[in-house]
């Protein structure tokens, strides 16, 4: 069956540069990075509308797998042996990781591959285990060659003897793997950096060309292996520390940007689409049209009392303020009404109102569809 063609106006990448942590002696092979490009947009969505549609990538995903797959060494190897993504959610996480774990598993070209999905609990890391099983069962090609085994969550290559697993959280029995491919989902959930540390340090020694691929949205816990690698990415991007090993990427507001400034929500470091970008005009129509909705009948009065600055500043969950103060997290620009519908609410009933709204209220579909698939970002206080 033939491959639809990209919609018309679906965002592309514009004049691809190689990332500027490329060393010297490296090099981008533009032939592995269509491979990895092509393979991922040969497979389908497996969610809500775009189920079974190809998985286009978006110009901030195409340019992080053209700078992971494609920058080598001289040697042929892959630059960058860990990717550190830390993005907003609802923006498809788990479909882009479940995308590069079949890349590792199956088009890779490491014989008997093993590559394990993570995160702090068996269930977490299924999420992305049966977005990848779904994929494998909307492509004949990779059907064929495959096994696939819900109960175990288990996925075996036979053309290369590989295989995708899901692990549980316990350390235990994690020691003498022989990693060529992590994903570790929603790291920020971790207790501890045991789970971490036992699958990434030593554990890829015996391969080549291993990767292990960190996609998670942003914590709140300071004293965790998250805030490490958080810190660590910051520090790269900023010039602080030197790791060319270490694939940086973080979309999110700096201490000093305010959230409600609109020259903040969109990230200037973002990838050039070639299809034109919303104009401002139409950004506030749209912001005006979503802040007009009507809010249910049980909802507080809109006439009532603005929140004082405290509360606007304050943590959407009931903990202490400065506890969550700090470094932001990434959500999409309808969450400002929110705000404005849980004024008069006191702390607790605003927390809980707001994480249930946000379920079905931030449709990141809709909302990418009508900006043109543009990263637009707004902050909450997490870490």
């Amino acid at each position: 069956m033939a491959k639809e063609p990209r919609p018309k106006g679906y965002p592309k990448l514009k004049n691809y540069k190689p990332s500027k942590f490329m060393l010297p002696t490296s090099h981008y092979d533009k032939k592995k990075a269509d491979r990895a490009v092509t393979f991922i947009e040969n497979l389908c969505h497996t969610k809500g509308k775009w189920a079974g549609t190809p998985f286009w990538l978006l110009p901030w995903q195409e340019q992080l797998i053209r700078d992971i797959f494609g920058i080598v060494k001289p040697d042929g190897n892959r630059q960058f042996r860990t990717a550190f993504v830390e993005i907003c959610k609802k923006v498809g996480k788990s479909e882009l990781a479940a995308a590069i774990a079949l890349y590792l598993l199956y088009a890779d070209n490491e014989p008997s591959a093993e590559v394990y999905g993570a995160a702090a609990d068996r269930q977490q890391a299924s999420i992305v285990f049966d977005v990848a099983k779904q994929m494998v069962e909307m492509s004949p090609a990779l059907m064929k060659r495959s096994k696939l085994m819900g109960a175990t969550k288990r996925i075996v290559n036979y053309g290369n003897a590989g295989y995708y697993q899901v692990l549980s959280a316990e350390v235990g029995g994690k020691h003498g793997f022989s990693v060529s491919g992590l994903v570790f989902d929603e790291i920020h959930t971790q207790p501890n950096r045991q789970l971490y540390d036992v699958l990434t340090k030593g554990s890829s020694d015996a391969r080549q060309n291993p990767l292990h691929f960190i996609i998670t949205t942003a914590g709140n816990d300071r004293h965790s292996i998250a805030y490490e690698l958080h810190t660590k990415a910051v520090d790269i991007l900023e010039g602080r520390r030197v790791d060319p090993t270490f694939y940086p990427v973080v979309y999110g507001l700096k201490d000093d940007e305010d959230w409600e400034d609109e020259d903040d929500w969109v990230d200037e470091d973002e990838p050039e689409s070639d299809e034109q970008d919303m104009k401002e005009p139409e950004l506030d129509e749209l912001y005006k049209n979503e802040s007009e909705e009507e809010p249910h009948e049980n909802e507080t009065d809109m006439n009532e009392p603005d929140m004082d600055e405290s509360d606007m500043d304050a943590p959407y969950i009931n903990e202490p303020a400065e506890q969550n103060s700090g470094l932001q997290n990434n959500v999409y620009l309808p969450q400002a009404p929110l705000l404005i519908w849980a004024r008069g609410m006191d702390r607790m009933e605003r927390g809980e109102f707001l994480t249930n709204a946000m379920q079905w209220y931030v449709d990141c579909g809709r909302f990418a569809e009508k900006t043109g698939g543009r990263n637009i970002k707004i902050a909450v206080n997490r870490f």
